[in-house]
């Protein structure tokens, strides 16, 4: 389901986002002769949108959350500097520059990319060396090359996962084809067939069972070992002496092509490790901190003041942020996955209680896609809900802002890594004053009634739905934020009045 929601998103960004166009092959549009200046240029009416919205960038597929953002980095890099508005231009201006630099040579791709390539090379050079070249033939060195290159990962937990799958994926692809390879005895049509059953297994492996990385290293190992064996069975010059020649010994290729597969997984696991490794943990945590700033960021903005207001966007969140958020906590999932494999003195990573955080998370989530949908069945209020919105904006606002407050506290500890406070604020007290302020409309509604005979009635029951619908999402997303707050808690532990800092 997550894939198909995937394709979706991607079909309708680039159908509503992509400027992408074959017009550049108009060639003759492009010509200036024989065309007058035109001191005012019109657009085409037609093709202006009625609704003209601001998009967002989406994350891509093949990108993982970046952590803390570009914005927040570039301030931080030039907030001393302002603050010294008397300091020499030029050396400030070089400083920049030079940060400038510094920041995008050390960018976790660029450093990933030369990662990488240095491990291939150190890895190779035996195949170069007059000395090892013997035996990096023998023992089929290139395998072991490919595996390194399918182990290394964006982050070392990542990583871990991977060798892990192949590893056993390759045992398994090894076995499969020493038995296929002895029942088979080099029939064609036989292998053919027994080679449809190992994909077979392998495909209910991947799409039933959903594990993708070890059906693929699984059929690759079998593929490979038993078109290896088949070819030099075929007198194909290939340098096969060590293995048989045209009676292939199908357990040395087999055992050839693990212990290949052992040393390069081993090789990928040790460089990526040792080698500028980047955590998964780390990148999960920066990743969750920022997801709650820009959630309470989204939810500050109101989602019905936005109706009242004619100048503002007619829905409180903006056109693809949904689909970016939604895919974040996506590549959180993974992201929280991989750091459960990683390895660390202080412990082993608190899968389950990450995992109950983004649970409610989601949850969250789904609470603001579902104001969302509210507020666009609303294209026009009516003169009572318009009463009850201005008469409850004070009390609006202060809970908007609170719940914001809360999702920075939060993002905060889970960033830092720090205890909460046992006087972190709560939004009960927020909601209890925006309901007894909707029981005061009414009654005061209804005095007035009463008072005119039924003259004054300006809301019907029906214009109070907005306002308790909004109060039921709130309530909801209030909930999730006290159980993230619990399972923090129970992380970094809570701070108390006694509590000694200062050491």
């Amino acid at each position: 389901m997550d894939a198909y929601l995937l394709v979706l998103e991607d079909l309708q960004f680039v159908q509503e986002s992509s400027n992408l166009s074959w017009n550049w092959l108009k060639v003759w549009k492009h010509w200036s002769f024989g065309r007058k200046k035109e001191g005012l240029r019109f657009t085409d009416p037609e093709q202006e949108e009625l609704l003209p919205s601001q998009k967002v960038n989406r994350l891509k597929q093949s990108a993982l959350p970046k952590g803390i953002p570009k914005q927040m980095i570039s301030r931080r890099d030039t907030f001393n500097w302002d603050a010294a508005p008397h300091a020499n231009r030029i050396k400030r201006a070089f400083s920049q520059k030079v940060l400038k630099l510094m920041r995008f040579l050390t960018r976790e791709d660029i450093i990933f990319g030369v990662k990488v390539c240095i491990g291939a090379i150190l890895y190779a050079q035996f195949a170069f060396i007059p000395s090892t070249r013997p035996i990096y033939e023998t023992w089929r060195g290139e395998w072991g090359l490919l595996s390194y290159m399918i182990v290394v990962a964006m982050t070392t937990g990542a990583s871990n996962t991977t060798s892990t799958s192949r590893f056993i994926g390759t045992l398994i692809g090894a076995a499969c084809a020493v038995v296929a390879w002895i029942i088979g005895q080099e029939n064609p049509f036989l292998l053919a067939f027994l080679g449809w059953l190992v994909a077979l297994w392998n495909s209910y492996l991947i799409v039933v069972l959903n594990n993708a990385s070890m059906g693929r290293i699984c059929l690759l190992a079998y593929n490979v070992i038993t078109l290896y064996a088949y070819s030099i069975s075929q007198d194909v010059d290939d340098d096969d002496d060590d293995e048989g020649g045209t009676s292939p010994m199908i357990f040395e290729i087999a055992f050839h092509r693990v212990v290949a597969v052992t040393i390069g997984i081993l090789w990928g696991m040790i460089f990526c490790r040792l080698v500028w490794p980047i955590s998964a943990r780390r990148k999960f945590r920066e990743g969750l901190a920022v997801l709650y700033l820009q959630m309470g960021l989204i939810w500050k903005r109101g989602p019905l003041a936005v109706l009242k207001d004619s100048r503002s966007l007619p829905d409180y969140m903006r056109e693809g942020e949904q689909a970016a958020l939604q895919r974040y906590a996506y590549k959180l999932e993974s992201l929280r996955t991989s750091a459960q494999a990683e390895f660390e003195l202080r412990g082993p990573f608190p899968t389950a209680s990450y995992g109950r955080i983004m649970r409610s998370t989601k949850h969250i989530l789904d609470g603001f896609y579902a104001m969302r949908l509210i507020g666009q069945k609303r294209a026009q209020l009516s003169e009572g809900e318009c009463a009850l919105l201005d008469f409850t904006a004070e009390e609006r606002e202060q809970l908007c802002q609170r719940i914001c407050h809360v999702f920075q506290v939060l993002a905060s500890c889970i960033m830092l890594e720090y205890p909460l406070t046992d006087a972190i604020p709560t939004v009960d007290r927020n909601k209890d004053r925006l309901l007894g302020k909707i029981y005061q409309f009414r009654k005061d509604h209804m005095a007035d009634r009463l008072i005119n005979n039924g003259h004054a009635a300006i809301a019907d029951e029906s214009d109070y739905a907005l306002l308790y619908a909004y109060t039921l999402v709130t309530a909801q997303v209030a909930e999730e934020l006290k159980k993230v707050r619990e399972e923090i808690e129970a992380l970094f532990g809570v701070l108390h009045e006694e509590s000694l800092l200062l050491e």
